[in-house]
């Protein structure tokens, strides 16, 4: 148990710890909570652009009938899954780039570069294409629900 002096001096040194304060700083520890691009939580993440989401959003709109809240719903879901798999097609790109150039500056030889990036690398891309097979099986699950919701005016009349 800690005694009153210890509070007391967390007490103290909390006061000093607020965080950033200028814009600049904020800017900095903005995106801290971000694991990876892979975990992301944001709709839109550091080097995304927000057209490019919105174009997809009216896309999807105009695609699919989203007038009803459960077809909404599944729409947002095929909207979410498409930026997910673009992202993480960026990002399996972007890991195919890095750990080649890791291990070329490991290993002197450039003999069989994909092999060695594999070798090395292989959770991350078991990891990676584990988040895609999921994010797949979620849009085909989101369309085929989809396309099985009646149209709104579809609906039965009522007889009264």
């Amino acid at each position: 148990m800690s005694s009153l002096k210890q509070l007391e001096a967390n007490r103290l040194n909390a006061q000093k710890s607020t965080g950033p304060r200028t814009g600049a700083g904020k800017a900095a520890v903005r995106l801290n909570a971000l694991k990876s691009g892979i975990d992301a939580e944001a709709e839109i993440i550091t080097g995304e652009d927000p057209a490019k989401l919105e174009s997809l959003v009216a896309d999807y709109h105009h695609r699919f009938d989203a007038s009803t809240a459960e077809r909404r719903a599944l729409v947002d879901t095929l909207v979410h899954c498409e930026w997910t798999l673009r992202r993480l097609r960026r990002a399996e790109a972007s890991l195919w780039r890095f750990a080649t150039m890791e291990t070329t500056r490991r290993i002197n030889s450039n003999e069989h570069p994909e092999g060695r990036v594999l070798d090395v690398r292989s959770r991350e891309f078991e990891r990676l294409q584990r988040r895609i097979n999921a994010t797949q099986r979620n849009y085909q699950l989101a369309l085929k629900q989809l396309e099985t919701l009646p149209l709104p005016d579809d609906q039965p009349e009522s007889n009264e």
